[in-house]
C-alpha cells in the first residue's frame, strides 16, 4: 500500500491551533561525523541575518518538549504581525550559539517532507522558531499494542512519501530514526512530518551516497512494523 501525502503548510498568518499529543523536537548536531564529503550550502556569513527575524517580546514559552544532547526545545505562542497567536517550538541550543544551519535548511526546505514552517530566528538569546507539528511520533506507534500492522504500515508509506519529498527539494536528512518523524493519525491517509533537520545535506548533482544513508535508515524502520504488534504477537501465541 502506497499512501500519498498532502502536505498542507500552515499560513504565517493563520490563528488555527496546532496542539501536538507528542514529545519530540530533541536539538540534534549540527555538525556531521560522516567521512563522506558534505555539499551543504547552508553556512553563510550573514550569520542568519538573511534569515527571518523575530523579537522575543512577541514569544511566551508555555513549556518544555525535549531536550537533547545539544539543546532543547520549547512549546510556545507567537503573536503573528496580524495580532493572531499560533503554537510554535522554539529551539535554543544548550552552547548558545545561533543554529543557523538547521534554521536555513528548513527556510529552504519550506515545508518539503512535512517539514516544520520556519517562521524565524532570534537573539539574545539566540533560538529557531518554527511550526508545532500535531502528530504521534513514529516511534510510539511502532512500540505501543494500539496500533495493528495495518496503521503500522500507513504511517511507514507516509514516511517514506515524505522522505521521497524531502530528497526531490534537493536535501538528505542523515538522520532518520523513528523519534524524528511524526506521524499525523488524524488525516487520512496518514500525513507525515520530518523534523530536527539539523544534519541534513544538500545532495549534490550525480551522487546519491547521502540518499541511501535516508533509505538504509527507513529499512531499519521497516524491520520494526511487526515487532509487538499485535497482529504479529497474535500468530506467535498460536504456534
Amino acid at each position: 500500500m502506497t499512501s500519498l501525502v498532502q502536505v498542507t503548510p500552515v499560513s504565517h498568518n493563520s490563528s488555527s491551533s496546532t496542539t501536538s499529543t507528542n514529545s519530540h523536537y530533541s536539538s540534534s548536531s549540527t555538525t556531521s561525523t560522516s567521512s563522506h564529503n558534505s555539499s551543504s550550502s547552508t553556512n553563510s556569513s550573514s550569520g542568519g541575518r538573511d534569515l527571518p527575524q523575530l523579537t522575543w517580546d512577541r514569544l511566551h514559552l508555555v513549556g518544555n518538549v525535549g531536550t537533547g544532547e545539544f539543546g532543547v526545545s520549547h512549546h510556545g505562542q507567537l503573536t503573528l504581525s496580524n495580532g493572531d497567536v499560533t503554537d510554535v517550538v522554539v529551539k535554543i541550543l544548550h552552547s548558545g550559539k545561533a543554529n543557523t544551519k538547521e534554521a536555513r535548511i528548513l527556510h529552504e526546505l519550506a515545508v518539503a517532507g512535512g517539514t516544520p514552517i520556519l517562521y524565524g530566528v532570534t537573539t539574545k538569546p539566540h533560538a529557531i522558531v518554527m511550526q508545532y507539528c500535531r502528530g504521534v511520533l513514529l516511534s510510539s506507534i511502532l512500540n505501543s499494542f494500539m496500533y495493528d500492522v495495518h496503521h503500522r504500515q500507513e504511517a511507514y508509506d507516509a514516511t517514506c512519501v515524505a522522505v521521497a519529498e524531502f530528497h526531490g527539494a534537493g536535501y538528505s536528512h542523515v538522520d532518520l530514526h523513528a523519534g524524528n518523524i511524526i506521524i499525523d493519525t488524524s488525516t487520512s491517509p496518514y500525513t507525515c512530518h520530518l523534523i530536527d533537520v539539523g544534519l541534513s545535506e544538500r545532495i549534490p548533482p550525480d551522487d546519491d551516497w547521502w540518499e541511501k544513508i535516508d533509505w538504509r535508515d527507513l529499512q531499519d524502520i521497516q524491520t520494526r512494523l511487526h515487532l509487538n504488534s499485535p497482529d504479529d504477537i497474535g500468530r506467535r501465541e498460536l504456534l
